[in-house]
């Protein structure tokens, strides 16, 4: 690192527990279509997010849409209203 250098590249042990503070958590959230026996059919996603630890980012995966939540809850509320969906995280 010359002089001028005000960051450092991390790798292995020091990566993962840095990563785990500053990287955010994806998931998306579904809206699910099931069979008169309540089997699943399928899902159409409805939006994508990302959770960090004092909010969360989401958008529809048009990017028409998108907002902030207080909580991944607060943010899959909004869909759950109108129709059955499920949470997903990668």
């Amino acid at each position: 690192m010359d002089e001028n250098t005000r960051y450092w590249t991390l790798d292995g042990a020091e990566r993962a527990v840095i990563g785990e503070l500053a990287a955010p958590r994806l998931f998306a959230v579904c809206e699910l279509e099931r069979d008169d026996m309540g089997e699943l059919l399928s899902g159409t996603v409805q939006a994508w997010g990302m959770e960090f630890p004092d909010r969360v980012l989401w958008a529809s995966p048009s990017g028409t849409e998108q907002g902030v939540s207080e909580s991944v809850d607060a943010a899959v509320r909004r869909w759950s209203a109108t129709a059955e969906v499920g949470l997903v995280w990668p």
